[in-house]
């Protein structure tokens, strides 16, 4: 493994106090209560508090990189930097070529997050304290909403699965959706397995994140959990050849017991295995990358159909970045993937797979704008490595 030590004498006390200031307030927002029976809800629009929630993140985002960068004044992976130059030169490119239509935003962005994130960043550590508070703060807001829809009245338990539109949906516990409890749950259930505690809270905690997630029947999040698992599992250099064979099987019997579960129409109210919408979506895009191959559209790719009449997103991000930006911007992402893997330490490795999954069926990852769903799976992975040897097993 290849993995850069960190300096400490780069670090600048004002860019550790900025990082520090991102992840509380993406931990602040990723928290922040939006299911329908928020007592936000009663004061504000549930649009308006949507549009906040989001350009709060992307907005601090950009800004507080921008002051990182201009602090640090420097980039210490050459690689890195001239990766992400030039995927910055071809998505310009895609968007000059298309008329301007969109990403000013990400223009500036993508190069100031993606420089913080995965080179600056790696010239500081942190105390185990804040991954000890983040820790137990996604804990907390995973399990309690589980135990309040047990004891919850038929009308609030119909607020946990009602959706932005009305339409009736699956447990999504505080959050606005069952994929946004989802990813977040699945960073909570990395830590744990990870964590150093007694057995029997082990056992306690994974069992209950696991029934959150058989409650929001998220098939993204079912998938990463289950992968990423598995590449702790095999790769985890702390655990013995006869211990990884146990946690296998224990992992294969878990993964057929969710599945029968999954499966079970008296246990859940979705069909997992209707996957036409999905396939009519990634159909829909490969014609739009069939005639936008080098240089996409210059914008989000967004599907329309009878099927998809307000339009939706790849829910991939490997057709998501050809559609929208082009075959060259897609390779240069990819190279990026693979030189931020090698450069980095186990658990941030690890989150880095975790999105990867994700991004194979949902929107939440890809080439676009740091977002809170990549900036704290990934934050939490460097707090993990920062403590490898305090917290976790």
């Amino acid at each position: 493994m290849i993995f850069v030590p960190v300096d400490y004498q780069r670090a600048n006390p004002y860019v550790y106090k900025l990082f520090l200031t991102l992840f509380y307030i993406d931990l602040f927002l990723a928290l922040c209560p939006a299911w329908r029976g928020s007592f936000i809800l009663k004061f504000i629009s549930y649009d308006l508090f949507m549009s906040l929630w989001l350009y709060v993140g992307l907005f601090s985002s950009i800004i507080l990189s921008f002051f990182i960068l201009i602090i640090q004044r420097k980039v210490y992976n050459i690689l890195l930097f001239f990766t992400i130059y030039f995927l910055h030169i071809f998505f310009a490119i895609s968007i000059v070529y298309n008329g301007f239509k969109s990403g000013g935003l990400a223009l500036f962005g993508i190069p100031l997050s993606y420089w913080v994130l995965f080179d600056t960043l790696k010239q500081y550590s942190f105390s185990s304290v804040h991954l000890k508070r983040a820790y137990y703060a996604l804990l907390l807001w995973c399990i309690l909403p589980i135990f309040y829809y047990i004891i919850a009245p038929a009308e609030t338990k119909l607020l946990f699965v009602t959706g932005a539109g009305g339409n009736l949906l699956t447990f999504g516990g505080f959050a606005q959706h069952r994929n946004f409890y989802g990813i977040l749950l699945g960073i909570t259930f990395i830590c744990t397995i990870v964590w150093k505690m007694k057995p029997i809270y082990k056992t306690i905690l994974c069992l209950l994140l696991l029934s959150g997630l058989i409650l929001s029947v998220c098939r993204t999040a079912i998938f990463s959990i289950a992968i990423t698992s598995l590449y702790i599992l095999l790769f985890s250099k702390e655990i013995t050849f006869k211990k990884k064979f146990f946690l296998l099987l224990a992992l294969i019997i878990v993964a057929g017991i969710i599945y029968f579960l999954l499966i079970n129409s008296d246990f859940v109210t979705r069909d997992i295995s209707d996957n036409d919408d999905r396939i009519e979506l990634w159909s829909g895009m490969l014609e739009i990358i069939k005639n936008n191959v080098f240089l996409g559209l210059g914008e989000e790719a967004i599907y329309y159909s009878k099927g998809f009449p307000d339009g939706a997103p790849a829910h991939n991000f490997i057709l998501a970045a050809i559609a929208s930006y082009g075959i060259f911007v897609f390779i240069l992402f990819v190279m990026l993937l693979i030189l931020v893997y090698k450069f980095s330490g186990f658990y941030f490795r690890t989150s880095l797979v975790y999105l990867i999954c994700w991004g194979l069926t949902q929107p939440y990852f890809g080439c676009t704008l740091v977002s809170i769903h990549i900036f704290l799976p990934l934050f939490i992975g460097y707090l993990l490595d920062n403590n490898r040897y305090k917290l976790v097993s």
